[in-house]
């Protein structure tokens, strides 16, 4: 919605910035259970799946095609 390619409503951020914070995201989904310590818990199943499945479209998007 606010991202700077069609669609976007706002056009606030550039392309490269949304990949930047999905790259966050992703890491912290990633490492954030183990970080607030419950990454053995069955609960951290669903922050490892998020991580993996926005790995997943950081991969197969094309960062340059908005440039």
């Amino acid at each position: 919605m606010l991202t700077d390619y069609p669609g976007g409503l706002y056009r606030t951020l550039s392309f490269r910035t949304h990949r930047t914070g999905d790259v966050l995201q992703a890491i912290l989904a990633g490492v954030g259970p183990a970080l607030f310590g419950f990454a053995k818990d069955p609960e951290a199943t669903y922050f490892y799946g998020q991580a993996v499945s926005e790995a997943a479209v950081i991969a197969a998007t094309d960062w340059d095609a908005a440039a």
